[in-house]
């Protein structure tokens, strides 16, 4: 059998075996301004409902955006496949530095003016998310004016 093969069939046997509370990464699509911006994070199986479609809950999102995905869908992925480097987003903390995306998806230099803890209570019972806590930066664009440079 070759790498390929194995690999397939890998990816195969972990689908098949997902399961309610399990842990994966999925891409999560928000509207921001007229663009859609995908991005790869991590949510929880929270149930199963037939032989092929699971219902997720993204971490750090309101219950809201929960969604319904296909066991067998590209947009999953075995957990920390590609959300291995997300911790940073968690440790934001006021003065950091840092780039983020305005409602043109244009990217800025940023500076976090302060955060705070937003609840992101479910809308009904969730066993997997029970009173989760997310945090909300507040940030300011940096510009750069021909005259004075960077501000």
């Amino acid at each position: 059998m070759s790498l390929d093969q194995r690999r397939i069939r890998e990816e195969y046997e972990w689908r098949s075996q997902l399961k309610e509370g399990d842990r994966i990464d999925t891409i999560f699509t928000r509207q921001v301004g007229t663009n859609r911006v995908s991005q790869w994070t991590r949510a929880t199986i929270t149930q199963v409902l037939d032989s092929d479609n699971l219902f997720i809950s993204f971490d750090n999102e309101h219950q809201m955006y929960n969604r319904l995905v296909n066991r067998f869908n590209s947009d999953i992925a075995m957990f920390n496949k590609f959300t291995d480097d997300l911790d940073w987003k968690y440790e934001i903390r006021t003065g950091d530095i840092i780039d983020s995306l305005d409602g043109e998806s244009i990217w800025y230099k940023s500076t976090c003016l302060n955060t705070r803890e937003v609840n992101l209570a479910p809308l009904i019972d969730d066993p997997y998310q029970p009173d989760r806590i997310g945090i909300e930066a507040y940030i300011a664009y940096r510009y750069y004016d021909e005259e004075e440079g960077h501000k």
